[in-house]
């Protein structure tokens, strides 16, 4: 049987602008627009049928947030493109979800790809899915890979709330805040496998069973998943604060400067929470090594101690027709007598030693 061709090797060779998706959303699966549009006096959502639906104007005053949900199909991310004149290579790495994290600017346009990461406490693994940030002058569209929500529904309340900081700031402030949540909910992320590693830490102190192995294991395998995506994350976001771009105010700095302290924050972490995984993989080790020692101890005493016996034993096991011995009256119970001091001294002799 063939092994099935994977979507990256498909997408290999083709056409640089290609649109083609290399995800693993399923096919027929709908993709959800829908706009929000706000000023200081005004706020209006809308569920979009279609991205015909949206009157982009450009001189407008207002600040619109575009969010699509699910970029399997090819032809709403072009009309996207289309109607907001995005870059072909762009909008070929919002369909390819394997990105690294980055930022390019494009002509009027700052594109951000980041890695939005949850870990799921019943699968016990983390998930990772690309969001896609398209920044124009007046607008902000956000590409997410699945449709089975994200982490924004707080910042919507605010929007809908009329929160003024929102409202008087430009599209590069909602920007900032989309990334904020994004790393903050990194932290979320981390106290849960915090809260697992101490609940594993606490399991390894009182027993030492091979399932604890594959847990740590496992969650070192997820933390080298988090160094991964965190990395280029701290890259990028080094960028974003050092680099003046036209379409970032003076002012968002100073916010931005605040998410990369956050994200090398993070990143500690994840070297901690890995040293620590190390240390009790140690830990194991160790009390795997001094648990079979000890059961050796006791099995080299008891070896030991029938050493002796087994020579005496085997001495008058054999078939000479002269050992005197064996005559005598009570030459059974000396034998018998005999290996019960044996056995007596020796074990004095041990525990004089402290050898048990």
């Amino acid at each position: 049987m063939k092994g099935k061709r994977s979507k990256t090797s498909i997408k290999s060779g083709q056409d640089p602008g290609t649109i083609f998706y290399v995800g693993d959303q399923p096919e027929g699966a709908p993709t959800k627009l829908s706009l929000i549009e706000y000023s200081v006096n005004y706020f209006e959502e809308t569920v979009l049928n279609a991205i015909s639906d949206c009157n982009h104007k450009p001189e407008t005053n207002t600040v619109k947030w575009l969010n699509v949900d699910g970029v399997h199909e090819s032809k709403i991310i072009s009309d996207i493109g289309a109607k907001f004149h995005l870059h072909s290579l762009l909008l070929e790495d919002v369909t390819n979800t394997q990105q690294r994290p980055k930022i390019e600017e494009y002509e009027n346009i700052l594109f951000i790809v980041v890695k939005m990461l949850s870990y799921d406490s019943i699968k016990k693994r983390v998930e990772i899915e690309q969001v896609s940030l398209v920044l124009g002058s007046n607008f902000l569209i956000s590409f997410q890979e699945d449709i089975e929500g994200d982490l924004f529904d707080n910042l919507r309340q605010q929007l809908r709330a009329g929160k003024q900081k929102i409202t008087n700031s430009g599209a590069d402030y909602l920007l900032y805040l989309m990334l904020d949540i994004m790393i903050d909910h990194y932290f979320v992320m981390l106290e849960k496998i915090g809260a697992e590693m101490d609940d594993m830490e606490d399991f390894l102190i009182e027993t030492s069973s091979n399932d604890i192995m594959k847990d740590i294991y496992r969650l070192k395998r997820e933390l080298i998943m988090l160094r991964k995506n965190l990395w280029p994350m701290r890259e990028m976001l080094a960028i974003l604060e050092r680099t003046e771009y036209a379409l970032l105010s003076k002012s968002s700095h100073f916010y931005f400067r605040d998410i990369y302290d956050h994200a090398i924050q993070a990143i500690e972490t994840i070297e901690m929470y890995r040293d620590m995984l190390s240390g009790m993989m140690e830990i194991y080790l160790s009390t795997a090594s001094n648990r079979l020692n000890s059961i050796m101890k006791v099995l080299t005493t008891i070896s030991t101690i029938f050493i002796p016996l087994t020579f005496i034993v085997g001495v008058y096991g054999m078939n000479f027709d002269f050992m005197p011995e064996l005559h005598w009256k009570y030459g059974y119970l000396l034998v018998w007598g005999f290996m019960a001091a044996s056995v007596c001294f020796m074990v004095y002799f041990f525990k004089r030693k402290q050898w048990f």
